[in-house]
């Protein structure tokens, strides 16, 4: 089980950003993970002629393989390689030596789901909440730094 530090969501309450003691994780909220469920659930049930049905059953597999590509690409961040969060121009940067690591289009598509994010779009989370998050980061990461120079020295 992780501990959460803080967790913010998305002004439509579908993503949620977590920042735990070793990363920094964007996902889906519960919510939106139960909906594309129940969408996929509702087009797998639906009455199709079997050949139909086949083609629908590769059309489910194929928007659950983007579902897991989007999953991955929002992949948790190792607290160590972020440099820097900021709130520019209502957009969160989560630095690194690579740049922004929250940038990129994605769009899922399910049934009565869909889910579209342009994560270099302004507005996807609310200022105040992103600056306590920003906060909570910068009090954390020098206590990981710390943690990660102890483990190093019990190694030697």
């Amino acid at each position: 089980m992780k501990t959460e530090v803080m967790k913010i969501q998305s002004i439509d309450g579908n993503l949620e950003l977590v920042l735990l003691p070793a990363s920094i994780e964007l996902r889906f909220s519960p919510q939106a993970a139960r909906a594309f469920d129940e969408a996929c659930e509702a087009e797998k049930s639906a009455t199709w002629l079997p050949v139909w049905r086949q083609i629908k059953g590769a059309l489910i597999s194929a928007s659950q393989a983007v579902a897991h590509k989007f999953a991955d690409r929002l992949r948790s961040i190792p607290l160590e390689t972020v440099t820097d969060l900021n709130f520019n121009e209502g957009r969160l940067e989560i630095l690194t030596s690579d740049g922004n690591q929250l940038k990129g289009h994605y769009k899922i598509d399910v049934g009565s789901f869909s889910l579209e994010y342009d994560l270099e779009t302004p507005g996807i989370f609310q200022e105040a909440e992103v600056q306590v998050f920003i906060k909570h980061f910068r009090e954390v990461k020098p206590l990981y730094a710390e943690y990660l120079a102890k483990l190093q020295q019990v190694k030697q």
